[in-house]
């Protein structure tokens, strides 16, 4: 890995997020976005990933279809989830599971 670059719209997450990147051997980037209109250029990523957010964002199909217009067309998503999803996030869960095979 040579660059992460880290999207959030929550300036406290980045904070904590900078704070915690510590010295690394690659550059580290915070960026101030949503999901849904991130400011990276068309195939800019090898990678992506989204863990435990999906049913956070406000308009997840927009979010999944931005993650697919940033990566590389051999690109990988990685959906990261810790536990079982709340109630309010359960929906986020089986918008995930389907269009993880249209990515």
């Amino acid at each position: 890995m040579t660059r992460l670059v880290g999207v959030d719209p929550d300036e406290t997450m980045l904070s904590l997020a900078k704070r915690q990147s510590g010295a690394k051997s690659f550059a580290i980037e915070c960026l101030q976005a949503g999901a849904e209109t991130m400011p990276l250029a068309d195939s800019f990523a090898d990678t992506a990933v989204v863990a435990y957010a999906l049913c956070t964002i406000p308009e997840p199909q927009t979010a999944l279809a931005e993650i697919h217009r940033i990566l590389k067309p051999a690109g990988v998503w990685c959906f990261l989830n810790t536990g079982r999803p709340s109630p309010a996030c359960a929906g986020g869960y089986r918008i995930g599971s389907t269009a993880f095979g249209v990515l």
